[in-house]
């Protein structure tokens, strides 16, 4: 899937052809299944590719910005004003997000 590869090199696509929009067709996404990220970097991917898109909608404009400065100055400058540690840890957290019993109390106004 496009949010598991990393959002920092300048010649992969976010949105494309395929069902996750990184690839160019559903054979090349089948191809780069099979050597997904495991554990921990997951997460983390999951939040880079997040980040970037919402930074640059269009492909163009992020691949021109990564050629430009490049993937690890990209990447420093992204870690500098978006905390990619902490959003990655409350992402992978097991905690629900919800309560699942929520009281409601009523009073009437007289």
């Amino acid at each position: 899937m496009s949010t598991f590869f990393n959002p920092f090199d300048s010649l992969r696509r976010l949105r494309g052809g395929c069902s996750c929009g990184a690839h160019a067709s559903e054979a090349e996404h089948r191809r780069a299944e099979e050597v997904a990220p495991q554990g921990d970097d997951i997460y983390r991917r999951v939040v880079e590719s997040a980040v970037m898109r919402a930074i640059f909608p269009s492909d163009a404009s992020r691949r021109a910005f990564l050629t430009a400065v490049g993937s690890s100055t990209a990447s420093a400058v992204l870690a500098s004003v978006f905390p990619i540690g902490a959003a990655t840890e409350a992402f992978a957290q097991d905690a629900p997000l919800e309560k699942k019993a929520l009281k409601v109390g009523f009073i009437p106004s007289t």
